[in-house]
Parts: structure tokens; C-alpha cells; sequence
């Protein structure tokens, strides 16, 4: 009985682990789209230079 407990418990981490690396790697997906649709839009937004005032210091 106490063996069947141990192998259990051992497939419940196994699956588990396999769960939480499937669900990590689409969220990890997901954020690396996000990622290059903003690295996407801020290439295109064209940031204009600052200019100073004759009179700043």
C-alpha cells in the first residue's frame, strides 16, 4: 500500500510539472509577441528631438 502511495504521489509531481511547462511556455509566447509588437510599433512612431531654449543653462 505504501508503495502504491509513493508512485502516486510521484506521478501526480511528474504531471504536474509537465502541466506547469506547457502553461509557462504558451504565456512565455504570448509575452514574447507582445514584446515584438511593441518593439514593431515603437519603430514605427518617430520621436521628435528636443530642443532647448537659447536662454536654458
Amino acid at each position: 500500500m505504501g508503495l502504491v502511495l509513493i508512485l502516486m504521489i510521484f506521478v501526480s509531481i511528474v504531471t504536474l510539472g509537465i502541466i506547469e511547462r506547457r502553461i509557462s511556455r504558451r504565456r512565455f509566447e504570448v509575452s514574447r509577441q507582445r514584446l515584438q509588437q511593441l518593439q514593431k510599433d515603437s519603430a514605427d512612431d518617430v520621436e521628435e528631438p528636443i530642443q532647448l531654449s537659447r536662454n536654458s543653462s
